[in-house]
């Protein structure tokens, strides 16, 4: 068929933009073939016209619409974490779950081969991809397909590893009950299996409910088994308690609570340290008016003091030279700084040892240099 000047028009047009080599859009910018991702913007759409429905009208406020994207937030929260480790999100229908399986395996391995994931970031996204009760045969099966010597020789340390890890015992008295304290999130429509792993992963989580008949999964950053905490009656939910190593002086923590197991202890710019008047010995925090000798080392708790009970002060000093002058004196077991005036007071008491009317623990001016122990 003769071609006409605009027919010319629209296909040089479309070849200088989309075909050629040095085209303005190249084709591996466009082009779909062998992609293991989305084809189409239908998802994106699919969001839109979502969000669009949850809006009580068209031009909602700015508080409207930020907490109606919160409350997205949360309900994606764990396919996005599932997804960032290299699952998918479950489709419906069988044929797609198959179809999907497929696709993320081919996708996982390729990314290995060509150096996009490495050893360890391999076998984490696929650790979290297969599903629990068939992970420890399948991973390995997974990484022999590989056929890397290197790969067969983690796949074998992998298997064994997680196998081992993924345990939670039931604490059977609080079945039937849901404790509201210390909870992190909570997922529906999820197995038992899945709640262990969503828990494992969760760096903070030690502890989980899981309820079969809605199903749903609530994550909890304390271990509550041989205590007594108030709980609610809650039909159905079970309480269970991983095997994660306990809390112990230097964990790294974000509340106190992630230090809860090490009794005596509190949260401190990321790790678990001793309370005031206890101090480290070992992995447990012991009471320092137990202590006979004073080591040279310092803990340093800010905003608290001894008041009114030194026996001996300096001026011009600093965070440095208080601690320093204290142990310059035998008789000092703490000293008190006052950074304000720049006065170190040196005490005879530990915290716990001093009487508690000269207690402070919100001074403006002073903050609190604890001398450690020689257990």
């Amino acid at each position: 068929m003769e071609q006409g000047p605009d027919g010319q028009q629209i296909n040089d047009y479309v070849t200088s933009t989309w075909v050629d080599f040095n085209a303005t859009f190249p084709r591996a910018l466009w082009n779909q073939h062998e992609k293991t991702g989305p084809r189409s913007n239908n998802h994106l759409e699919g969001f839109h016209n979502g969000l669009k429905k949850r809006m009580p009208r068209a031009h909602p406020n700015i508080f409207q619409f930020v907490k109606e994207l919160k409350k997205i937030g949360t309900t994606d929260r764990r396919p996005r974490r599932q997804t960032g480790l290299g699952g998918s999100m479950r489709p419906h229908a069988r044929v797609d779950r198959d179809r999907d399986a497929r696709i993320d395996r081919e996708r996982l391995k390729q990314q290995l081969a060509t150096g996009r994931r490495s050893v360890i970031q391999f076998l984490d996204a696929v650790g979290h991809f297969i599903k629990l009760q068939k992970k420890c045969r399948v991973l390995t099966q997974e990484l022999m397909m590989t056929g890397a010597f290197l790969i067969l020789f983690f796949a074998t340390l992998a298997a064994s590893e997680t196998c081992e890890s993924l345990h939670a015992k039931e604490v059977d008295a609080y079945d039937d009950k849901r404790i509201p304290q210390s909870v992190m999130w909570t997922f529906n429509n999820v197995t038992k299996a899945e709640c262990m792993k969503e828990c494992q992963t969760e760096k903070y989580c030690v502890s989980f409910h899981f309820s079969p008949s809605e199903p749903v999964c609530v994550a909890l950053r304390e271990r509550f088994e041989g205590s007594s905490v108030p709980s609610v009656e809650a039909l159905g939910y079970q309480l269970f308690q991983t095997n994660k190593s306990l809390a112990i002086v230097g964990s790294e923590c974000e509340l106190d609570v992630d230090c809860a197991s090490l009794t005596n202890s509190h949260c401190n710019k990321g790790v678990c340290r001793c309370d005031a008047g206890y101090g480290s010995d070992g992995d447990t925090c012991r009471v320092l008016t137990e202590c006979s000798t004073f080591s040279d080392n310092f803990t340093l708790y800010r905003s608290f003091a001894i008041v009114g009970y030194d026996f001996l002060s300096q001026g011009a000093s600093t965070y440095e030279s208080c601690p320093a002058y204290c142990i310059s004196d035998n008789r000092c077991k703490s000293a008190d700084l006052d950074f304000v005036g720049k006065i170190c007071y040196l005490n005879t008491y530990t915290w716990l040892g001093a009487p508690a009317s000269t207690l402070v623990k919100d001074s403006p001016i002073f903050d609190f240099f604890q001398r450690e122990c020689l257990w």
